[in-house]
């Protein structure tokens, strides 16, 4: 049994307050707050959730970087080929020239 202040087995009688009910007030607050901090993570973990990348979504990325890289290489040995073909023609051209004033 609990003992209650002035030896009583019961709340105070007259209209007082019984000496649990603080407690049980700061409580109900406490709860109410853990309550909504827990809607709040409910909330942000949906939109983890929701936005966050997959296992399978970092693979797809992966096997796109690899393709532009390939590319990037492909286009880095054509631009190559163009300007070692045009350096080429450049310094051909007066030889060129030459020789359609020599035999024309």
């Amino acid at each position: 049994m609990i003992d209650f202040p002035g030896g009583q087995n019961g709340p105070p009688r007259g209209g007082g307050e019984p000496p649990w009910e603080p407690r049980v007030r700061r409580l109900e607050q406490v709860v109410d707050k853990i309550l909504d901090r827990l809607t709040a993570l409910e909330r942000d973990v949906a939109v983890i959730k929701a936005t966050f990348a997959t296992k399978s979504d970092i693979a797809e990325l992966k096997l796109e970087i690899a393709d532009v890289k390939t590319r990037m290489a492909e286009s880095k040995s054509a631009i190559i080929m163009w300007v070692v073909s045009a350096i080429f023609l450049a310094q051909s051209l007066p030889l060129i020239a030459k020789w359609i004033e020599r035999y024309l």
